[in-house]
């Protein structure tokens, strides 16, 4: 049987919402602030196109860096056009 000292332990620093630390990649550098009204919100955004679930307040960085952010939009057109597309080949072959 292990003992409570032989169990490795991790010690977690979690970013304050100060910390400018691109929520994406990690990046410093350039970064704006996600829940800024833009278009839309980049956090909307990055929750339509990933599986990541984010908020104002959670605890993690609150920001994104330039370059994540161009791809952010392309993903997101990406997603848009793919959406349209299926909307008009089911209205085009799939009527009854």
């Amino acid at each position: 049987m292990v003992s409570e000292d032989e169990i490795p332990t991790r010690t977690f620093r979690f970013p304050t919402p100060e910390t400018r630390l691109c929520r994406l990649c990690s990046a410093n550098e350039g970064v704006e602030y996600i829940f800024e009204q833009k278009e839309h919100y980049l956090a909307s955004k990055i929750m339509a196109i990933s599986s990541i679930k984010l908020w104002k307040g959670d605890g993690l960085s609150e920001f994104i860096c330039a370059d994540c952010d161009i791809l952010l939009e392309k993903f997101y057109d990406f997603r848009i056009h793919c959406e349209a597309t299926d909307v008009t080949l089911r209205a085009e072959f799939l009527q009854t």
